[in-house]
């Protein structure tokens, strides 16, 4: 099975190659090294909060999941169901279909769940992320309500040519390994990278009670193939191919409150591919792309049923953007995307399947006055035969003194059901709900930001006010025979505001880093009881979550020191909360750097304090545990 998508992967990495070859450029070009692309972040996406996470941060993480990623260095919750389980993203208060993950300029949410989950992308495949704080429908459509992941793309062309090497061992009988190769010059390059992961989680939880649970059935397993290529077809075109396959086998891992240890086990498999093609020419830039997503989960629990039920999810994106560069001052981006969706389930009342069409035009004034940025966007989506409400988003960026801007933006957002919200068969514990509308509403973002220096210490200090009103919000709740099915409200609003400062010292040929993040998030839903609006608390949404990474770097050793915490969440509008808790992490490294080769070792404590605790109720989390990484590096000409 691994052989034969891995020739998948192999055909279209290589495809760029086989291109490349036709065409037969005997010509070797000298010219700068030029980026071909249109990035809709960068430069349209004025006004909002945007967080990048940092290299060091990302080499820290290469071994583990893109969730433990997030939850450490961003503001993004990590909804999590125990070690390995389902991890959900959500920022601002809102639900996981609300936050975009955006890959090679397109979302990846699920069609049928409407989200991602984050435990299954490797961390070590993701070379450049930006979190994109608050709502920009008319940049990227549906779901892209309360924020947006962006994992960023490689220009191969600026890589060296390397093989990398990271295995690691850990606590739980936790193995790790990441094979990467990155070869070619100016004209073709390609990469290729193996994760493999596997874990038993078989650790001890003491309850309230101060009863040691034996935590069972929560192992996984995973394989993970990415291949890249690109190829220049031209002085100023590049065509690039991607795939990425993998299989992730999981335990579901005993509940708290489970009366005997659970059996059932999930298997997701995912195929991403893309194909794009980027031109620009004096002022103009042009970028054609088509991805295809495919996701296979099956899920099996033998106490209640005798085969797995399968579901499958299917998408075909294909997207062409324009951009052209007025003049020094003023710019103007459009597109096209028209997307279509597929899912087949048992348990499914109805074949599941829609299109989706959409136009976008955003327009760009900058340096107004030296100081003032301005961006204005639209977006019209056709679902079907149904047009959802004009979307519309307009910021700001306005520098008030040399190291103080004011950034504003509004936007108008909108989220499509998702096809398990209208199509799952009523059962004993869920039921869709075929009558749901798309939820649509307004997001907006008020804040400054500072940037500047004292003495030899490099400041970013920003602070946001947010708030978000979603009309017709779509909540998954337990109704009176506590079978959980989507409605909607009548209004879900978020309110809060959120700080970022990072500072960097450099002494000599040492440097410190301090990070500190914190929001505060009110996030609740309006419904009619007896005629009267009553508000209610949003469940599994912290009022309170900050973050504290402090990293030391000397000469061939880094240390670094983390700290998270997250208050009391609601689980049931009827119940307790759960409590609040705060995690500590460190972790030291000590490079051996060789002549084109580099070799570091690192030992990381995570849960320091051996914290017991619950991100969602009833699924233990692991205390105290560690992990030993190996990473080498060959770079090569």
């Amino acid at each position: 099975m691994y052989l034969k998508k891995l020739g998948v992967i192999c055909l279209i990495l290589f495809s760029g190659f086989a291109f490349g070859n036709d065409k037969k450029i005997d010509t070797t070009y000298s010219m700068d090294e030029v980026v071909i692309k249109s990035s809709r972040l960068n430069d349209f996406a004025i006004g909002s909060s945007i967080q990048k996470i940092k290299a060091h941060d990302l080499k820290l993480f290469t071994s583990q999941s893109f969730a433990d990623l997030l939850a450490a260095r961003s503001l993004v919750l990590i909804n999590s169901y125990g070690p390995g389980g389902l991890s959900n993203p959500s920022i601002r208060g809102g639900g996981s279909s609300h936050s975009a993950v955006i890959w090679n300029g397109v979302s990846i949410q699920s069609p049928m769940n409407g989200g991602v989950n984050t435990a299954l992308i490797p961390a070590g495949f993701v070379n450049n992320v930006n979190i994109q704080y608050g709502g920009s429908g008319t940049l990227y459509g549906s779901g892209a309500v309360s924020g947006i992941i962006h994992l960023g793309e490689d220009n191969l062309f600026a890589l060296k040519n390397n093989v990398l090497l990271n295995a690691s061992y850990g606590s739980f009988n936790t193995k790790n390994v990441l094979f990467g190769l990155k070869y070619g010059n100016q004209n073709i390059a390609a990469s290729f990278k193996y994760y493999f992961a596997d874990a038993d989680n078989d650790f001890e939880f003491k309850k309230e009670d101060e009863s040691i649970f034996e935590q069972t059935n929560a192992g996984m397993k995973q394989h993970a193939f990415m291949g890249k290529s690109q190829v220049r077809t031209g002085l100023n075109s590049v065509l690039k191919a991607e795939a990425w396959y993998q299989e992730y086998d999981k335990n579901i891992q005993t509940t708290l409150n489970a009366t005997g240890p659970s059996a059932a086990t999930q298997d997701n498999t995912n195929l991403r591919t893309a194909v794009k093609w980027d031109y620009r020419y004096n002022n103009f830039a042009l970028n054609i792309k088509s991805v295809y997503l495919n996701e296979k989960i099956e899920y099996l629990d033998p106490a209640y049923m005798s085969v797995p039920n399968k579901n499958i999810g299917q998408s075909l994106i294909n997207e062409a953007e324009a951009k052209y560069l007025i003049n020094e001052n003023h710019s103007i981006i459009g597109g096209l995307n028209y997307t279509l969706e597929d899912a087949e389930s048992g348990d499914y009342t109805d074949d599941a399947d829609r299109k989706r069409l959409s136009a976008f035009v955003s327009y760009k004034i900058q340096n107004l006055f030296d100081r003032l940025t301005i961006v204005n966007s639209v977006r019209q989506e056709v679902v079907d035969s149904d047009y959802i409400p004009l979307v519309f988003s307009s910021g700001l960026d306005f520098k008030i003194i040399d190291p103080v801007n004011f950034v504003f933006n509004i936007s108008k957002t909108y989220n499509n059901p998702s096809l398990n919200d209208l199509y799952w068969v009523p059962g004993a514990w869920t039921a869709g709900n075929p009558d749901l509308k798309a939820e649509y509403g307004w997001s907006g973002d008020l804040g400054l930001k500072e940037y500047f220096k004292l003495g030899s210490v490099d400041i970013e200090f920003k602070q946001n006010f947010f708030w978000n009103n979603i009309n017709d919000w779509i909540i998954w709740l337990p109704n009176e025979e506590f079978v959980w099915m989507p409605d909607n409200k009548r209004k879900g609003k978020t309110k809060g505001f959120d700080v970022h400062l990072n500072a960097n010292w450099k002494l000599n040929k040492s440097q410190l880093s301090f990070n500190a993040l914190y929001t505060y998030t009110k996030s609740v839903f309006e419904e009619l009881e007896n005629d009267v609006i009553v508000e209610k608390e949003t469940i599994y949404v912290p009022k309170h979550q900050f973050s504290l990474n402090l990293n030391y770097e000397c000469k061939s050793w880094s240390f670094d020191l983390s700290q998270n915490y997250y208050g009391k969440r609601l689980y049931n509008v009827d119940e307790d909360p759960l409590s609040d808790f705060m995690i500590f992490n460190a972790s030291a490294s000590f490079k051996l750097p060789i002549k084109n080769q580099s070799l570091v070792a690192s030992f990381k404590v995570q849960n320091l304090g051996n914290k017991y605790y619950q991100v969602i109720n009833n699924y233990a989390m692991p205390g105290r545990n560690f992990k030993f990484s190996l990473h080498y590096t060959l770079n090569f000409d």
